[in-house]
C-alpha cells in the first residue's frame, strides 16, 4: 500500500534529522484525492490525514465537500474542490451551478476547469 504523500514527508524528514523541515512544509501542502473510486471512507480517512499532519488544505470532489466540511469542523484546514472537472466543456451555467453549490456545501477554494 503507498504512502500517503504526507507519510512520506514525514517519514523523510525524521530519516535525515530535519523534522523541523517537514514541520514547516507540512502546512504548505494540499492533500488531493480525485480518484474514480473515492466514497465517504476513503474522504474521512483524508481528512483525519489531513487534520494529523496539519496541512493547508483537502482537495476532493463536490460530491463529498458537504461530508469534508462536518468530518474537518472548525480546523484551519481549508477545503478545496473541483469544478468542470476534468474535461473543461462549455456549459457555463452547469459549471456555476456547480460552484454555487460547492461554496454553499462549505468549500474555500474552487479549482476551474
Amino acid at each position: 500500500m503507498a504512502r500517503a504523500p504526507a507519510d512520506r514527508l514525514k517519514q523523510c524528514a525524521a530519516a535525515s534529522g530535519a523534522a523541523g523541515g517537514a514541520a514547516r512544509i507540512l502546512p504548505l501542502i494540499d492533500l488531493t484525492s480525485l480518484n474514480d473510486g473515492d466514497d465517504a471512507a476513503a474522504i474521512d480517512r483524508l481528512c483525519e490525514r489531513a487534520t494529523t499532519y496539519g496541512v493547508a488544505a483537502v482537495c476532493i470532489y463536490p460530491r463529498f465537500v458537504a461530508q469534508a466540511r462536518a468530518k474537518l469542523g472548525t480546523s484551519p484546514i481549508q477545503l478545496a474542490t473541483v469544478a468542470n472537472f476534468p474535461d473543461g466543456g462549455d456549459d457555463i451555467a452547469a459549471t456555476t451551478a456547480e460552484i454555487e453549490a460547492a461554496l454553499a456545501a462549505g468549500a474555500d477554494e474552487i479549482d476551474l476547469v
